[in-house]
């Protein structure tokens, strides 16, 4: 995995109980380093590198909207898969990340 396989997409979630489109979560990587995207419900920002062949996040930070219904549990979803310590690869095309339960989460670029 390199930088330009994840850099110019939006990695958007495949989570079907997600009420509309808008509301999927999504990820976008910035070739400088920062990274960007949605819960489902907040905003989110952080920063990535690729160590080991997989991706890694960190100084996650998100707004602090209160959610609550079906974009409260879609960002519990996306939180347990997606956090700094998960294990972010690219799978057949897709972004698969695997949080430190086993939770696990698939992108597709857009």
């Amino acid at each position: 995995m390199d930088h330009a396989s994840l850099v110019g997409k939006k990695w958007t979630a495949a989570i079907p109980e997600a009420p509309d489109a808008a509301q999927r979560p999504r990820l976008e990587f910035q070739p400088d380093g920062r990274l960007g995207g949605y819960t489902g419900c907040n905003t989110l920002g952080g920063s990535w590198q690729i160590v080991g062949g997989a991706v890694q996040v960190s100084a996650l930070a998100m707004t602090k909207r209160a959610c609550i219904g079906a974009g409260g549990n879609i960002e519990k979803r996306f939180l347990a898969a997606v956090n700094e310590k998960a294990r972010i690869t690219l799978e057949g095309g897709k972004l698969v990340a695997v949080g430190a339960g086993g939770e696990r989460l698939e992108f597709s670029a857009e």
